[in-house]
């Protein structure tokens, strides 16, 4: 990997700079976040930084930023903003401010390159390709043509810029088909025309912003992190976060999970509706279905059944409670695994080296010179954060921030299978009938019409009007025993407002069975008497 943080210029005099990117209200969380870790490094000159710290902490933001590869349209937005703000600015850091992002953008794109040589890790090479492929397609057009536009002639950022370029040919950072014609040819732009950012590279910007903004609110509810990438990421830390401990509510929760994944005698049905099916029927694409989309819903394999509500909150309590627990535990993975990136691979065969030995030792060759005294000088690298690292703590805490990712994925399993069991009905149509229907008798046939009368469920109308005899009958009765009950004149225009009869729900359109005592029958078209938003009824208490 280039290093280029050594070459800037040492005879420029060090200016603060204006201002750093500010989070816009209107990006992505993603990109918000994005922004919020560039502004330490843009709010001061590069010169002004040591060399080891600087590089390390935009390697840190690299590091970041590969591990939320799956938000990669977010991060490309954040990565935008924060170019136009760079640019905009009118100070003479303007091109160091670029050049830094331009150096992060570079770590992106050659980070685990096999063709680069080192320790590079092919499989998150592979899995990072679409995070390179939209750096290099949305970011780079806009960033080199801003840098070149600002950057000094004889300085040394036009030769660090085109070494840069010339690696990401020679390495092959983007697939076959990207087009790198297109950002030299930006890069040669800017070159020739001195005098700031173009017009129209800020319009391009202010498009692409906007599209990588409708893309990323895909990001938004992704939150699934796999094995393999809690492996992969290298974020710097000073110290581990013990706020995780065996205590957490992964233990509390255990058995509302328990109770969640039981199968019951209400939603019994056969293997294919069990949530590892569900796991691998349904993508990524399914949880921004939207409800205009939920008719085409396959429900193959999973019998229809009656779910309660409570099911539904016990699954989803489970998501919230651990949520917290798992921010913690995420932070605590970053930076273990933070830690572990900055041990060498000699320091790593050494250690082999070490083990191997001391298994083939016998009982005799104990007595002879420690394998650790040996290589002491190698040993002597191991990084100081993870000396200080309570490997025991650090085990315990991975593995509880796996069982958290893993409960909480049981429980939006769960959920997905009730809602397929329920087909996404909630009792809203049987709530309306009782809500808005005729009065409906719950007694046997057989019972007398008192016994029915006290088993009827009546109509919210029946029960508005002997509301509103019964504050009629106590306004008589209060005001006979001299208390005054009369309202002023606004007061009574806002009851009679609010006390007009109820119109049925703008959804409910079914027809209606107008069931009467005396047999007569009949049906109700309610498509004639709907409001597009019924007025809520507001009862007062007197």
């Amino acid at each position: 990997m280039l290093d280029y943080d050594n070459t800037s210029d040492q005879g420029r005099q060090h200016r603060s700079i204006m201002s750093s990117p500010t989070p816009s209200t209107s990006a992505s969380p993603t990109a918000r976040k994005l922004l919020t870790k560039l502004s330490p490094l843009l709010s001061s000159s590069s010169t002004c930084q040591s060399s080891s710290t600087f590089s390390e902490s935009q390697q840190t933001i690299a590091s970041w930023m590969i591990f939320n590869r799956k938000k990669k349209d977010s991060l490309a937005e954040g990565m935008v903003i924060a170019v136009r703000e760079a640019a905009a600015s009118k100070s003479d850091d303007a091109a160091d401010r670029l050049l830094v992002l331009l150096k992060i953008v570079h770590r992106v794109l050659v980070s685990n390159c096999p063709a680069g040589g080192g320790d590079a890790d092919v499989s998150m090479w592979e899995k990072s390709a679409p995070l390179r492929h939209t750096m290099a397609e949305k970011v780079l057009p806009a960033l080199l043509n801003d840098l070149a536009a600002t950057a000094k002639e004889e300085g040394p950022c036009v030769g660090q810029v085109e070494d840069m370029i010339k690696s990401w040919k020679e390495q092959n950072v983007c697939d076959d088909s990207f087009d790198w014609d297109n950002v030299t040819q930006k890069w040669e732009h800017g070159l020739r025309n001195k005098g700031g950012p173009s017009q129209n590279n800020d319009t391009d910007a202010a498009v692409t912003e906007s599209t990588l903004a409708d893309k990323s609110a895909k990001d938004q509810d992704d939150d699934g992190i796999s094995a393999n990438d809690e492996n992969q990421v290298n974020v710097t830390s000073n110290n581990t976060s013990k706020e995780t401990s065996s205590s957490s509510p992964v233990a509390q929760t255990d058995t509302i999970a328990a109770e969640v994944d039981t199968p019951t005698t209400e939603d019994k049905a056969d293997e294919a509706s069990s949530p590892d099916v569900l796991a691998r029927k349904f993508s990524r694409q399914d949880s921004t279905m939207s409800v205009a989309s939920v008719g085409d819903i396959d429900y193959e394999g999973v019998e229809e059944a009656k779910v309660e509500p409570i099911r539904f909150l016990e699954a989803s309590k489970i998501i919230s409670q651990l949520q917290i627990t798992r921010d913690i535990g995420g932070d605590t993975a970053m930076n273990i695994s933070s830690i572990l990136g900055h041990i060498t691979p000699d320091v790593e065969e050494t250690c082999r080296t070490i083990i191997q030995q001391k298994e083939q030792q016998t009982g005799d060759d104990k007595d002879s010179t420690n394998p650790l005294q040996q290589h002491a000088e190698t040993l002597g690298k191991l990084p100081d954060d993870f000396l200080d690292l309570d490997l025991k703590y650090a085990r315990q805490s991975l593995q509880t921030y796996k069982e958290v990712i893993r409960q909480q994925k049981r429980a939006r399993l769960q959920c997905l299978h009730l809602l397929l069991q329920s087909r996404c009905s909630f009792g809203s149509m049987e709530a309306a009938r009782i809500l808005f229907g005729r009065e409906q008798k719950t007694g046997d046939a057989d019972d007398n019409a008192e016994d029915q009368q006290e088993t009827s469920i009546p109509n919210i109308n029946v029960i508005l009007d002997k509301l509103k005899k019964r504050k009629e009958a106590l306004s008589d009765a209060m005001a006979l025993e001299g208390l005054d009950v009369e309202e002023d004149a606004e007061e009574e225009k806002k009851l009679e407002k609010e006390e007009k009869e109820m119109l049925p729900l703008n959804w409910f359109t079914e027809q209606l069975e107008n069931e009467t005592k005396g047999g007569e029958s009949g049906s109700v078209k309610l498509d004639d008497c709907l409001e597009d938003e019924p007025a809520a009824k507001k009862l007062k208490n007197e």
